[in-house]
């Protein structure tokens, strides 16, 4: 099956209101072992990669603002372009 890459959506980085002044956006972040996506054992620090995620949802939290909250998956398989 072709990756649909189309489909993908663009994530803006966020502030979260910490106790420390932190005025930086940050983008979500995911760690992965080289096991799991050995493909970057040859790409670069700072350059844009492509990465096709399947994931099982395993919580969602909302705050009373229905666009404010978070969800935790499991990732089950990875795809590289």
């Amino acid at each position: 099956m072709t990756p649909r890459y189309s489909r993908m959506k663009t994530v803006k980085p966020q502030s979260f209101d910490k106790p420390i002044d932190i005025s930086e956006k940050h983008y979500p972040t995911i760690y992965l072992s080289l096991a799991d996506i050995p493909a970057a054992k040859n790409w670069k620090i700072g350059e844009k990669y492509k990465i096709m995620l399947e994931v099982r949802q395993k919580s969602m939290t909302q705050n009373d603002d229905k666009d404010k909250g978070s969800v935790t998956f499991d990732i089950l398989k990875i795809g590289t372009e």
